[in-house]
Order: structure tokens, then C-alpha cells, then sequence
């Protein structure tokens, strides 16, 4: 009998030191269940969530509720020279194939609708290789009395790239917020330089914390020689939290003969509490900045409360307008 007893007590010790050392590890993983399905509910698809976030940033979303969101569907389109003869340019179907040369600093953003934008970059996708096709797509800017010119260059806006741009609010505690963008190229724009993507927020909010709390995840794709496919990490150029918000700054590197890149995305976030002011709102927007050139110096960015975000050399950047805002009930 006592050794019956004995083996009960050792047993139940066995089992009360396993749930005093499995308990933290319960805790966590449910608070990551519950970050998981508030980012579910709130539009992110399981595929993004797991791309995208650490199961320490899945867990900041536990205890939230969406309190605001805006997507953007974006197409990229930039000018090209087309070069061909007048035959060709009229019928757009004799040989030779025209020669497409793009326009340094003529690319442009334009906002579509959902259903707008993935008709588009449908067309888009089965013209890419053939610049006939890719012509009928876009749109011609001189008159027709150019056409009779014999190998005459006429413009010619055309797409080149198609990105999808997310930016929402959580509520996060009785004062507290938790801001994020996210976005993809969903098609790589053939012509590629530096992007700038910015949150920022009103005096209603303050942000809290220190640089490290400015969170930013990038990725893409890449193929090399035939290989499967691979995924890599976006490196920054800079990144920066100021008063009125934070930025990244990134390079769009070219594809080559020798690999393709593609499918570049990210994630910015960062946490934010109601400030002392008396305000009920408080803006929150977001910011898209791209640079096509061979630019060899890196931007200078600045985000400043009482100016909004500005950039050096401004006028070579392209910015998404209108952009992404919303009005947060505080």
C-alpha cells in the first residue's frame, strides 16, 4: 500500500511541474490565436500573416478591435517613345515589333477599383512580352497627323505595374492604438527605383516608444537560372519614427538575365496613445513615394507634425494621390 501511495504522490508532482512549465507557453500561444483572428476578421488573409508578421507582432493585435481601414489599388503607368514606321504605327499589327522606350520621370499613379484593377492587370499580364499588345493597353498622347511620318516617335501611356496598399487603426487598449500599412506589388513595375512608404497620424495621437518600435518587414521573390523560387529580405535604406509618423525607404532592384525579382510587399506599424489634446478625431494617413531613375544618392526623408512628410528632391518622386486616409474616432 505505501508503495501504491508513493507512486500516486510522485505522480501527481509529475503533473503539477508539467503544467507550472507548459503554462507560459499556453498563455502565449493562445494570445497569438487571438492576435491571429482579430487580423483575420480585420481583412488580412492567413497567407499574409504568416509572410509578414512574428508571432511576437500576431500577439501586440490580441487585445484589439479594428477601428479603421482603406485599401488602395494602385497602377503604375509611365510614358514610352514608341519608334516604328507609319504603317506600323496605324495598324499597330505589321512588322517590325515598335521599340518601346520609357520616359524618365513620367510615371504616374493611378487609383482604380477592385474589380477595376485586377481586370486590368489580367490584360496586363497576357500583353507582357509583346509590345503591340502592351500599346493597346495604353493610351496615345500626340495627334494623329504624327502617324504620317514616316518612322516617326509618338507617345504613348502605357501600364507598368499594378500594387495593392492597406491602411488601417487597431484600438488596442482604453488609449491606446496600434497604426499598419501593408502593401504588394502584385505586378512589378518593368521600369523600378526607390519607394517611399510613410504612416502618419494627427496631434490627437502621440507616438510612444523609441525606433525600436517602428516595426518593418519586407520581402520579395526571386528566380535565378531556372531555380525554384526563393524569397529574400528587403533591406532598407532607412527607416526613421519622427513626431508625425514613421517611413521606410527601399530600392526596387532591376531583374536580370541572370535572375527575375518579384513580388516585393511589406508591413510598417507602430504604436501610438490619445494624446492630452481635446480632440475627438484624428487623421491618419498614409504615404507612397516612387523614383524612377538611376539615382545613385539616397533620399532624405523628414516627417515632422506641423509639415507632414517631405523628401529631398521632391519633384523626381512620384506620389500616390489622392493617398490613403481616414478620419479615427478617438
Amino acid at each position: 500500500m505505501n508503495k501504491i501511495l508513493k507512486n500516486l504522490a510522485q505522480c501527481s508532482l509529475s503533473m503539477v511541474l508539467s503544467v507550472s512549465l507548459f503554462t507560459p507557453v499556453s498563455s502565449a500561444a493562445s494570445t497569438q490565436v487571438q492576435g491571429n483572428e482579430v487580423l483575420l476578421n480585420s481583412g488580412w488573409s492567413q497567407k499574409e500573416i504568416n509572410d509578414l508578421l512574428s508571432e511576437d507582432e500576431i500577439q501586440k493585435y490580441a487585445s484589439g478591435e479594428i477601428s479603421d481601414t482603406t485599401t488602395h489599388f494602385v497602377k503604375q503607368t509611365i510614358k514610352v517613345k514608341v519608334d516604328q514606321s507609319s504603317k506600323a504605327m496605324s495598324t499597330l499589327q505589321s512588322a517590325p515589333e515598335p521599340t518601346l522606350t520609357p520616359v524618365e520621370g513620367s510615371e504616374e499613379r493611378v487609383l482604380l477599383s477592385e474589380e477595376e484593377f485586377y481586370q486590368e492587370m489580367k490584360e496586363y499580364e497576357k500583353a507582357e512580352g509583346n509590345p503591340q499588345a502592351i500599346l493597346k493597353l495604353g493610351k496615345q498622347q500626340n495627334s494623329p497627323t504624327a502617324l504620317r511620318a514616316a518612322n516617326a516617335e509618338v507617345d504613348y501611356v502605357i501600364p507598368d505595374g499594378y500594387m495593392k496598399y492597406t491602411m488601417q487603426a487597431f484600438k488596442t487598449g482604453s488609449k491606446d492604438y496600434q497604426l499598419n500599412l501593408r502593401f504588394e506589388w502584385l505586378k512589378m513595375p518593368a521600369n523600378r527605383g526607390i519607394d517611399v512608404f510613410a504612416l502618419g497620424h494627427g496631434p490627437g495621437l502621440v507616438q510612444t516608444g523609441t525606433q525600436d518600435d517602428l516595426v518593418f518587414t519586407g520581402k520579395y521573390n526571386y528566380v535565378t537560372a531556372g531555380q525554384p523560387i526563393k524569397e529574400a529580405n528587403i533591406t532598407p535604406i532607412s527607416k526613421k519614427t519622427d513626431s508625425g509618423g514613421s517611413f521606410v525607404t527601399f530600392r526596387l532592384d532591376q531583374s536580370s538575365l541572370a535572375y527575375s525579382l518579384a513580388a516585393y510587399r511589406g508591413y510598417l506599424s507602430y504604436h501610438t496613445s490619445v494624446s492630452n489634446s481635446t480632440e475627438l478625431t484624428t487623421s491618419v494617413e498614409g504615404y507612397y513615394k516612387h523614383k524612377v531613375s538611376k539615382l545613385t544618392v539616397s533620399p532624405s526623408v523628414s516627417y515632422p507634425l506641423s509639415v507632414g512628410l517631405s523628401i529631398s528632391s521632391e519633384s523626381s518622386y512620384v506620389t500616390e494621390s489622392p493617398t490613403p486616409y481616414f478620419s479615427l474616432k478617438l
